[in-house]
C-alpha cells in the first residue's frame, strides 16, 4: 500500500464492470461494447476513454487474473448471486487501485464503531494518506458510488452514509477474491482468519 497516488479520475457504473467481467470470463470481451455501455452514463469522448482505460485495467489486466482464470466457472456462477457479485467487482476495483482499497478500509474503520458517518470524516481521513487536495476528493466520488451500488451503505442525507447489513456470501470464491485483494495490498500470500478482522472486511459476514 505504498502507492500514494489516486490514479482513478472517472466514475464508471458498477454494472459496466459487472458486464465486462462476465464477457471477459466468457472470452467475448469487446472494447466497442464497453464503450457503448459507458456512453449511457458518460458524456464526452475524453471521459469515455478514461472510463475504458479503467475497465481494461480492472477487468482484463487485473492483478488477480490468474485466480480469475483458474476458477473461471466458479466466478461466473458466483456472479449470479447479488452479494457475491458485489464483492467480486469491488474487490477487482480495489486490487487495481490502492486508493480504492484504502477508501474501503476507511469506511470500515468508522462503520465498525458507528452506523452513520459524514463524508467530511472520510475526506479528512483519506487526506492523511493522499493529501488534502481536490484529486483525492474527486477519487472518493469516482469510487464511492460503486460501493453504494454494491450496497456497502446507503445515503442517509446530504453527505451522510448509513452502513448496510453485512453480506452473506453464497460462494467461497467471492471471499477468496476479496482475501486475495487484501493479501495483494498487504503483501501477504495467504491471509489468515485474523486478517478477516481488518476493517476492510466490514461488509461481509464471514462466520
Amino acid at each position: 500500500m505504498n502507492d500514494k497516488s489516486v490514479k482513478i479520475d472517472q466514475l464508471v457504473d458498477f454494472e459496466v464492470y459487472e458486464l465486462a467481467l462476465i464477457d471477459f470470463l466468457n472470452d467475448r470481451y469487446s472494447q466497442d461494447y464497453v464503450i457503448e455501455q459507458l456512453r449511457l452514463n458518460i458524456n464526452g469522448d475524453n471521459r469515455i476513454k478514461k472510463g475504458l482505460r479503467l475497465v481494461d485495467k480492472i477487468i482484463t489486466r487485473s492483478p488477480l487474473n490468474e485466480l480469475l482464470q483458474s476458477r473461471k466457472q466458479e466466478v461466473l456462477t458466483a456472479m449470479t448471486s447479488l452479494p457475491d457479485k458485489q464483492i467480486i467487482v469491488t474487490s477487482l476495483l480495489n486490487a487495481s487501485f490502492p486508493f480504492a482499497f484504502n477508501l474501503q478500509r476507511i469506511f470500515g474503520k468508522f462503520f465498525n464503531v458507528q452506523d452513520v458517518i459524514n463524508i467530511k470524516v472520510i475526506q479528512k481521513e483519506i487526506s492523511k494518506v493522499y493529501g488534502g487536495n481536490r484529486v483525492a476528493v474527486n477519487g472518493i466520488y469516482c469510487v464511492g458510488p460503486v460501493y453504494e451500488k454494491a450496497d456497502f451503505y446507503d445515503k442517509e442525507g446530504v453527505g451522510l452514509y448509513k452502513v448496510s447489513a453485512k453480506k452473506v456470501l453464497n460462494h467461497d470464491v467471492s471471499l477468496d477474491i476479496m482475501k486475495a485483494t487484501y493479501g495483494l495490498m498487504n503483501k501477504i500470500d495467504d491471509p489468515s482468519d485474523n486478517d478477516l478482522l481488518d476493517p476492510y472486511f466490514f461488509c461481509v459476514q464471514y462466520y
